[in-house]
């Protein structure tokens, strides 16, 4: 499999490292270089900040209010999946809803 290199932009601070980091698929770790300097991985419920700390709570609340809202509705969500964008009609999330599955 070959590497992905992927571009975040960003001032000083702005939390580029946080959101690679955060983004990053489950039970992956990686190598992040910021111009010539190389930094490891960490999981963001370590940072620092209360806020960051709280931000993948404050997504995943999010998420969930936009599967509700879809299924109230009667449209559909985009999400990225294995690196691709999937289009999920409210039909599945309210099976996947029901069976307690998450889409």
């Amino acid at each position: 499999m070959s590497a992905k290199k992927i571009i975040i932009a960003g001032p000083n601070g702005a939390g580029k490292t946080t959101f690679a980091r955060s983004f990053l698929p489950e039970g992956e770790t990686g190598t992040f270089r910021m111009g010539r300097k190389r930094m490891k991985t960490k999981d963001i419920s370590e940072a620092k900040d209360v806020d960051l700390r709280g931000s993948m709570a404050a997504l995943q609340r999010a998420a969930e209010s936009a599967r509700k809202t879809a299924i109230q509705t009667d449209t559909g969500i985009v999400i990225q999946r294995d690196g691709k964008l999937v289009r999920i009609p409210a039909n599945e999330l309210r099976k996947t809803t029901a069976s307690g599955e998450e889409a």
